[in-house]
């Protein structure tokens, strides 16, 4: 049987912050690789319109 033990408040504060900063990074896998490898947000919004733009033309021409 697992047990379920609440977090501590370091680790809600850790994960928290890491959970903002996924859903800032709009949870796509290139961003999110692109962030980690910066440690910085410097450049994601340029990768998710990539991302969107080429998604919105593979969907045009499917």
């Amino acid at each position: 049987m697992l047990r379920q033990k609440p977090f501590n408040e370091a680790e809600l504060f850790v994960c928290s912050a890491m959970f903002l900063d996924f859903c800032i990074l709009d949870g796509m896998s290139a961003v999110v690789r692109e962030y980690i490898e910066k440690d910085s947000f410097k450049g994601s919004l340029t990768v998710q319109k990539q991302l969107l733009t080429d998604y919105k033309e593979f969907k045009a021409v499917s």
